[in-house]
């Protein structure tokens, strides 16, 4: 199954080591956003079945995009990206409508296993 994912990251740097250790994993669609505005219009046109949005930039408007993603696409599985050491991110994430975290900066382990859990289980509820 071929998952379609946007990655939304304000640093193009960011986005190319994401999106290489997704394809790494075999997984070549993916759309990328570098701003809040394209991000939300790339969510609103394509529709992504998940979403990686980097909290840790205040470019994207991280926490407020995840919960404005988390209300357009109820059926999205959206990912923080979060700091390394930061529960408190990770909190404030989920509270916004964040189903899972990925740490930054990335692990090629921890992708792959977040890849395995986007394809393989079904999106849990958020509570907010």
């Amino acid at each position: 199954m071929q998952l379609s994912i946007l990655i939304v990251d304000d640093a193009e740097f960011m986005r190319y080591v994401l999106r290489d250790l997704m394809a790494q994993d075999g997984l070549s669609t993916v759309a990328e956003a570098g701003s809040r505005a394209e991000a939300l219009s790339l969510a609103r046109s394509l529709r992504p079945e998940a979403i990686v949005v980097d909290t840790t930039h205040a470019g994207t408007g991280g926490l407020e995009l995840v919960a404005e993603l988390a209300d357009m696409l109820p059926t999205a599985r959206i990912v923080a990206a979060i700091r390394t050491g930061d529960p408190a991110g990770a909190a404030a994430a989920r509270r916004a409508g964040a189903e899972l975290t990925l740490v930054k900066p990335y692990d090629p382990e921890e992708v792959a296993s977040l890849l395995a859990v986007l394809q393989s289980a079904p999106a849990l509820p958020v509570t907010l």
